[in-house]
């Protein structure tokens, strides 16, 4: 479980991320909310703690679900991006989120498979209890037979 200064770390960061997304300066954003621009970038930089009716302000102006400013940002330090061109800002921002995407849907598909890989071995060792229970009733079986037949 993470602490208060995790969350409040990953929040400020999905809350930059976001913005510089939507191409808004901070002043432009805290307008938007109706708070001051510096307590918005108090809580951009994780000086303050904001109050979730304020973060679900920010994430409906940014056009965000609230849950994904709580969301821990998955990073592919191998990943990399190239360009023959030098980037604009908003062109980096692009860049960034299309990384991050990537890596949400990675995480994701990564789970999936390993959820796969224990259903399909639960179904293997359901289909091995299975075989023995059959070997083990083909063996009664035989064995009764020639006790049958023995016994004659």
């Amino acid at each position: 479980m993470k602490n208060g200064k995790e969350i409040v770390n990953t929040v400020s960061k999905n809350l930059k991320r976001y913005r510089n997304l939507k191409d808004l300066s901070q002043e432009k954003l805290a307008k938007k909310v109706g708070i001051s621009r510096a307590t918005y970038t108090n809580i951009e930089s994780g000086k303050e703690e904001p109050k979730v009716s304020t973060l679900q302000i920010v994430a409906n102006a940014l056009d965000v679900d609230i849950f994904k400013l709580f969301a821990p940002i998955p990073e592919l330090p191998s990943l990399r991006l190239r360009s023959k061109t030098v980037l604009s800002a908003k062109m980096k921002n692009l860049q960034e989120q299309a990384k991050t995407d990537f890596a949400f849907w990675l995480k994701g598909y990564n789970h999936l498979e390993r959820t796969l890989q224990k259903r399909e071995i639960l179904v293997r060792s359901c289909c091995t209890t299975l075989s023995l229970r059959s070997l083990f009733a083909k063996v009664v079986c035989s064995k009764s037979q020639i006790l049958f037949f023995k016994r004659k």
